[in-house]
């Protein structure tokens, strides 16, 4: 029976934290950009809450960007929803020289919003795969030693017998030796 077993990846919440920073920057600057109008700092920071948690999800590796890639541009539409409807413009009925409401998703915004979405799987993406390649940085094995053969040290031959044996000898060449006068 196979057995998995799921270990925590470690910094996971900053990883999704800082990625909350960006995608929610994303977000409000495209839609200012493409003329739609913020909601209040508090429904910015409850957006921000639900991308975190989507974005603790993806990073644990419980969901693969690339496969969460339409769920993350339905998001980004849901999210659009949601600042459309929350805008004081929107509740209010309006401005009268404010021309567009976004009610209704114009190209510029639709195009915005896929943008966010494909911007948040990218960031995703490459953070997941940064870490990687980090992590198999630091537990690369090292190479194998050579394996050490222990040969055996020569052991010297005591003084006392090679200086016997030296003093034993007899010269083979030469002139005979005479013992030295005392």
């Amino acid at each position: 029976m196979l057995t998995v077993r799921v270990l925590p990846r470690e910094g996971v919440t900053l990883r999704a934290a800082v990625t909350t920073v960006e995608v929610t920057g994303v977000l409000a600057l495209g839609h200012v950009w493409a003329g739609g109008t913020l909601p209040s700092a508090t429904w910015l920071a409850a957006m921000a809450v639900v991308v975190l948690g989507a974005g603790l999800l993806v990073l644990r590796g419980r969901v693969r960007p690339l496969v969460a890639l339409p769920a993350l541009v339905a998001a980004q539409l849901l999210l659009h929803a949601w600042i459309t409807a929350l805008t004081p413009t929107a509740t209010t009925g309006g401005d009268p020289l404010h021309h567009h409401v976004h009610a209704v998703l114009d190209p510029r915004m639709l195009a915005v919003h896929v943008a966010g979405g494909l911007v948040t799987a990218v960031a995703w993406e490459l953070r997941t795969r940064a870490v990687e390649v980090v992590v198999s940085w630091t537990r690369q094995q090292l190479p194998p030693l050579p394996s050490l053969r222990l040969v055996p040290a020569p052991v010297p031959a005591p003084a006392a017998l090679l200086t016997r044996f030296v003093v034993s000898a007899a010269p083979r060449r030469g002139p005979p030796v005479v013992p030295a006068p005392a």
